[in-house]
């Protein structure tokens, strides 16, 4: 237990660990967002079988290029394009997914909360 609160520590003592780990901390919940949120618009749009369908036309262009990718990056650049691409991606898939899913239903929120209005005052 100790060991794990040593490295507590020392992560949060680093700035360049605490930006790293907060960077990933917003990329991991950008993408979750985004993803349910595709997931709500692809149900809407058609069922389960379009949810289906999306995930899998998300995944395979992964599962095909990861492997050519990763040959790709040099250790040392690795560690800025790793931090660059999770600020972008916390940005450009956060921001518009959360939106998205309260925007969408607003009108379904508002009619279930709204105070009712009262007949004869």
């Amino acid at each position: 237990m100790r060991a794990a609160a040593a490295a507590f520590v020392a992560t949060a003592r680093s700035p360049d660990l605490r930006r790293a780990q907060l960077s990933f901390a917003g990329a991991s919940g950008a993408e979750w967002a985004f993803t349910v949120a595709l997931g709500v618009f692809a149900f809407e749009q058609g069922g389960t079988a379009a949810v289906g369908l999306v995930t899998v036309l998300r995944m395979v262009p992964a599962a095909l290029l990861a492997p050519a990718a990763t040959s790709l990056g040099a250790p040392t650049a690795l560690r800025l394009q790793s931090l660059s691409s999770e600020r972008f991606l916390t940005v450009v898939t956060g921001s518009p997914s959360a939106v998205r899913v309260v925007t969408s239903h607003m009108d379904d929120l508002l009619a279930r909360y709204s105070p009712t209005p009262r007949d004869g005052g």
